[in-house]
């Protein structure tokens, strides 16, 4: 499932932000399930795949945290607090209570 998502087609509306958020939940999650079954090479391609997907966000991100992940678990939970800080971005507080 490694499509892209882009978000110029769409109207730029709720219907937008929605999906955004969506889409940043259910990465968020999926890192936590692929961390805890540790499918370190499946969490490596996700973790790409959200950086590849938020280009101009992660590096933004990046400048004002100098710290770099030493490895996979690392990574990872740099991802968790970049979905977090997105999501606050869109106006949503927290990611860890939403279920699907």
């Amino acid at each position: 499932m490694n499509e892209k998502r882009s978000y110029s087609n769409l109207p730029n509306s709720k219907e937008q932000t929605a999906k955004e958020i969506f889409d940043i939940k259910r990465d968020y999650n999926k890192i936590l399930e692929l961390l805890q079954q540790k499918k370190w090479q499946e969490l490596d391609a996700h973790l790409h795949d959200i950086q590849n997907r938020h280009i101009i966000e992660t590096m933004a991100y990046n400048s004002v945290n100098h710290i770099m992940p030493q490895n996979i678990q690392e990574n990872a939970k740099n991802c968790l607090r970049f979905l977090e800080w997105l999501a606050k971005a869109k106006g949503i507080n927290s990611l860890v209570t939403w279920e699907e």
